[in-house]
């Protein structure tokens, strides 16, 4: 069983009016695509040289929070610093968990 079929199995509930993750519009295109290379759901794409985002189907796993926290100005904070969502570094301006019942529902095979 490859990747994508994997993902395939897992359900979302996408919370339409909060978003829990909100990228910075204003990203150099070499830090947004750093983005696109470490999404391990590929949700950050490049499109006529502007990243596009969709956070229906995030993982949440944080690895965008913690690419976007190693190129912020806060980098030299203790690790425990990334655990608040107002300190994300220099690609997000928001990354928490979703509210309750949004989200990912991961489902065993």
């Amino acid at each position: 069983m490859n990747i994508d079929e994997k993902l395939a199995l897992n359900k979302f509930n996408v919370d339409e009016e909060n978003a829990h993750i909100i990228v910075d519009e204003n990203l150099d295109k070499n830090l947004a695509l750093k983005l696109c290379k470490v999404c391990p759901a590929n949700l950050y794409k490049m499109e006529n040289d502007k990243l596009k985002f969709d956070y229906a189907g995030c993982l949440e796993c944080g690895t965008c929070k913690m690419i976007s926290f190693h190129y912020g100005k806060s980098k030299d904070k203790t690790s425990n610093a990334m655990a608040s969502s107002n300190n994300c570094g220099a690609l997000l301006k928001q990354w928490k968990l979703p509210n309750a019942s949004f989200g990912i529902l991961f489902k065993m095979s």
